[in-house]
Order: structure tokens, then sequence, then C-alpha cells
């Protein structure tokens, strides 16, 4: 479930992201507005599944997976930060794509793949599925950052970087 919950995200991007491609300085405030808008509506979306994720999870697992299954609702839970980010970074590493700037998407997701082995090897052994989901979720969190840092730099940079762009 967590893993097909970001899909949504990936619906979102296929339709938009096109115009992050080649984008001009008189374009960078319609895409700063579009930035906003989608990530609100990523947000939006992904925190109401979460709120939902978080208060029926207990019910819900059992009654799709059977009871033998109802132990799972607790890594569904602890998956949800990871889940909103997986959303988040669908949006972020498209921009960054569509820059062309993969090459530093796929370093940062380097560092969250071996943070994530390093966590799942110590949590795994002491708290089981709950410490994959730990592990999962909180080595995500580094990617996010990155990537959103690096959006944030190519949208919202200062009118004087983007007069020493043009003067170039």
């Amino acid at each position: 479930i967590a893993m097909k919950i970001p899909a949504l995200a990936s619906i979102l991007a296929m339709g938009t992201l096109q115009v992050f491609a080649n984008f001009q300085s008189d374009q960078l405030s319609y895409l700063r507005k579009l930035f906003k808008k989608l990530m609100g509506l990523v947000l939006g979306i992904y925190g109401m599944l979460a709120v939902v994720i978080l208060l029926l999870a207990d019910w819900f697992v059992p009654l799709l997976f059977g009871k033998a299954f109802s132990v799972s609702a607790t890594p569904l839970k602890i998956l949800v930060p990871f889940f909103i980010m997986a959303g988040m970074t669908r949006i972020l590493s498209g921009i960054l794509d569509y820059q062309g700037k993969a090459v530093s998407r796929a370093l940062y997701l380097w560092v969250s793949t071996f943070l994530n082995i390093g966590l799942n090897w110590v949590l795994i052994p002491r708290y089981g599925a709950n410490g994959a989901a730990i592990a999962t979720s909180f080595s995500y969190l580094p990617y996010t950052l990155l990537v959103g840092w690096e959006v944030v730099k190519l949208l919202f940079r200062t009118s004087e970087e983007e007069s020493t762009d043009e003067h170039r």
C-alpha cells in the first residue's frame, strides 16, 4: 500500500512537469506559482491519506488481508512519512530531470540508499518489520531535503542571480 500511494503524484507529474524543461527567466514567476500549486496539491492529498492510514490502518489492514496480517498495520503507519516524501519527490525529481540534473538526483538517492541499508542492518534484527519501516522512512529524508533544496535553488533564486544569468 505504501509503495503504491506515491503513484498518485506520478500521475500528476506526467501531466504537468514538461513546462519545467526549458524555462527562461520570464517564465520563472509562472513556474514558481505552478510549483507551489503542485506541492500544495500533493501535500494535501497525501496529508489526507496519512490521516486515514493513521486512524484506520488497524481496522482496514485485517479487513483487506485477513487477521493474520493485522500486525502489518503498525509498519504501514510508520511508513506514512515515507509515502508523503515519495509523493513530494515525484514532483521534485521530475523538475530536476527536466532541468538536466538527474546525476545530482541520483547521487542524493545513493546517499539515502546506503543510509537505508545501514539502518536496516541495525534495526531489522531488533525490531523486525517495524525496524525496516523506520529505516525506510528515516533514510528517505535526506533525499527529499536535497532534491527540494536543488529545486528551490532553481526556481527561487534572487533577482540579482537572475540578472547575472541573463548577462552570461
